[in-house]
């Protein structure tokens, strides 16, 4: 519900702090007091535009915040959800105008679109006359409406999912052929470059393999002479063999005198000498195994075949094999299309067919909840001086099938028995419509989600017992959301829960004010009600009208 609303700098209202209650309540006043100036501050905080004349004269900026307390499962909250905003409990949200009309929007003091806020305000605050908001007066929204009526959200989903469903298997069978297709124009062209592909046979990493290989071959000539000058050092001159033998030869003659400390030396002097003639060996078969390598202009070519080939395909040399494989792929695909475009078209089929059949079950069921509607709402017509009215939930099949079904949902009116059905707003006056929509919304409100809704005299134009009706259904309507009215009839005032006076004064300087004053005492709620019935004059007559309805609220 909307728990507080506070205005400033708003045309005539200098300043408003207003406490909301639960049920209904009634604002009353003389015309031109400022009533229409409350509905232009809900306004603001719906998302409707901003317009500079809105900023009351002398001052540089307005604001407008209202104080929501909602459930926690408002879709409200999911919506800021999704939109990174995180809030539950009390929302607040605030609307800044500057005299330059440009304005910013708030939830919770942080700012937000006014797409945004738009978007939140159509799911907290219906106001009667803004019927694009609820949707009433547009057949594009009467399926929703419907289906909220009759509680059919699961059997919506069920239809909504298998649309999906469906439109995703159209959409695999199109691609196929579609790449098929494509394939088939270029079979020729793949065929050619798979065998040149395996022909080549490319090897991820071939390239960096094949540099590496090029630079040690640049370089064979200086390797080659490094490995022979080393081989010569250790096996040619034998200088370095010659100087081990001499010094082992000389420890063996006296070995025997001190064996203890003459062997070791003799054994590692052994080992140095079998070691370095091991490692001659290595260099002088390193040097053979270089010199069977491939030679530096095989390397050259096969670097040029892989480079020419990436080029060729637009893709690194590493991307040749997945390249190859793809295009693999696309040949099986070709030469096997049957299998896998039959195996499409069945899953096609079978998805059409889970679509329409739950499709079916929640058209049938939406007749059914139709002629529910239909007889409720013509059940609340006669006494809303409607009585040869007839309202018809027209159900009839869409030209297309969608998302929501296969139903064109229309909301139907006939005003008299010999005039002709239509949609809302084509065939009735205007007085007519705003009693339809009152009972349309009294019907469909059980089903809303909507926690307050606003009435813009609604009462306008009627009196005596159909004013009497009209007020009866706003109270009725209250029992389940916050209904705020605007009206000059006493019958409807007298069975508002609450009481607003709306006024307005002008100071010395000449400038007028808007106040808005709620009524605690019974007499003096009385009182209002008996200005509203005699007008200007005060009569006895008319507080005992305004006692009796009061009585009868």
């Amino acid at each position: 519900m909307l728990t507080h609303l506070s205005i400033n700098n708003i045309v005539l209202i200098k300043s408003l702090s207003l406490t909301m209650d639960t049920g209904m309540t009634a604002l009353t006043g003389e015309t031109g007091a400022g009533k229409s100036i409350l509905l232009d501050s809900l306004g603001l905080i719906l998302g409707n535009r901003a317009d500079s004349g809105l900023l009351r004269k002398n001052e540089d900026q307005a604001s407008v915040t209202a104080s929501f307390d909602l459930p926690a499962n408002h879709i409200v909250f999911q919506i800021l959800k999704d939109n990174d905003f995180n809030a539950d409990g009390e929302l607040i949200i605030r609307r800044t105008l500057g005299s330059d009309g440009r304005s910013k929007a708030f939830v919770n003091d942080m700012p937000v679109s006014v797409s945004l806020l738009k978007t939140i305000g159509e799911k907290l605050i219906d106001i009667h006359g803004q019927f694009e908001t609820y949707g009433l007066l547009d057949s594009k929204h009467h399926g929703g409406l419907l289906d909220n009526f009759g509680e059919l959200q699961p059997d919506v989903t069920a239809t909504q999912s298998a649309w999906k469903t469906w439109r995703a298997a159209i959409k695999a069978v199109k691609d196929h052929f579609d790449m098929l297709e494509k394939a088939k124009a270029d079979e020729e062209y793949l065929t050619a470059c798979v065998e040149e592909l395996q022909k080549i046979a490319p090897d991820k990493g071939e390239e960096d393999i094949l540099l590496e290989k090029r630079q040690r071959l640049q370089h064979f000539e200086a390797i080659m002479q490094g490995f022979n000058e080393a081989h010569q050092a250790l096996e040619g001159d034998k200088a370095t063999n010659d100087s081990l033998y001499r010094a082992i030869r000389a420890l063996e003659k006296v070995a025997d005198m001190a064996p203890a400390s003459i062997d070791p030396f003799i054994e590692k002097m052994d080992a140095a000498l079998s070691s370095l003639r091991d490692i001659a060996g290595d260099i002088e078969m390193a040097g053979h195994n270089l010199g069977e390598d491939e030679d530096i202009e095989h390397v050259d070519d096969r670097l040029h075949e892989l480079r020419a080939l990436a080029r060729k395909h637009n893709v690194m040399c590493d991307d040749l094999p997945d390249l190859l494989q793809s295009m693999q792929d696309q040949l099986s695909a070709i030469r096997h299309n049957d299998k896998r475009a039959g195996e499409l078209e069945q899953a096609r089929i079978h998805a059409e067919k889970i679509y329409f059949e739950n499709a079916q079950i929640l058209s049938e069921k939406r007749i059914a909840v139709g002629a529910t509607l239909s007889k409720v709402v013509m059940a609340e017509l006669p006494d809303l001086k409607l009585a040869n009215a007839v309202f018809r939930v027209g159900i009839d099949q869409a030209d297309n099938p969608s998302t929501n079904g296969i139903d064109d949902v229309k909301f139907l009116i006939k005003t008299n028995a010999g005039s002709p059905e239509g949609e809302l707003g084509r065939v009735a006056s205007g007085g007519e419509l705003s009693r339809i929509m009152l009972a349309l919304k009294v019907v469909l409100s059980a089903s809303s989600k909507i926690p307050v809704m606003v009435f813009d005299e609604v009462d306008s134009g009627i009196g005596g017992p159909t004013a009497d009706a009209v007020g009866a259904r706003l109270a009725r309507m209250a029992q389940g959301a916050q209904v705020l009215v605007v009206t000059h009839s006493p019958q409807v005032a007298a069975k508002a829960n609450h009481h607003w006076i709306i006024s307005k004064t002008d100071d010395d300087a000449g400038a007028t004010t808007t106040s808005v004053t709620p009524i605690e005492d019974e007499n003096t709620r009385i009182d209002e009600i008996a200005r509203m019935v005699s007008g200007a004059s005060m009569t006895d007559e008319a507080r005992a009208a305004a006692k009796v309805l009061r009585a009868a609220a």
